[in-house]
């Protein structure tokens, strides 16, 4: 960053680093009024943990789960929401469309 020069850079990135983890854990940052994510849905990975297991644990499969998921960014105000298909199947994407829509 200009300005700031290379003494500190660890500190800050780790500060940096910090944020990110606690955004991720849907704690609301200073000087906002909601949490940028759920609680809990999506934890980031940053070190030490499995991350496959992360990884599956993020994963709404499922009726309830998708409506639980969808239903969480809603309260916190997204008014946007992007899925990501791990099939290309046709009909299992209408399925998820007629879930959330």
């Amino acid at each position: 960053m200009e300005g700031l020069g290379p003494r500190g850079t660890g500190k800050r990135l780790d500060r940096d680093i910090e944020t990110y983890k606690s955004v991720w854990r849907g704690e609301t940052p200073a000087g906002c009024d909601n949490p940028l994510v759920p609680k809990g849905s999506r934890e980031v990975p940053l070190a030490g943990a499995d991350t496959a297991g992360v990884i599956a644990s993020a994963v709404s499969g499922g009726t309830e789960e998708i409506k639980k998921t969808v239903s969480e960014f809603e309260a916190i105000g997204a008014d946007e929401l992007i899925l990501n298909p791990t099939s290309d199947d046709v009909d299992e994407i209408l399925r998820v469309a007629d879930v959330v829509l």
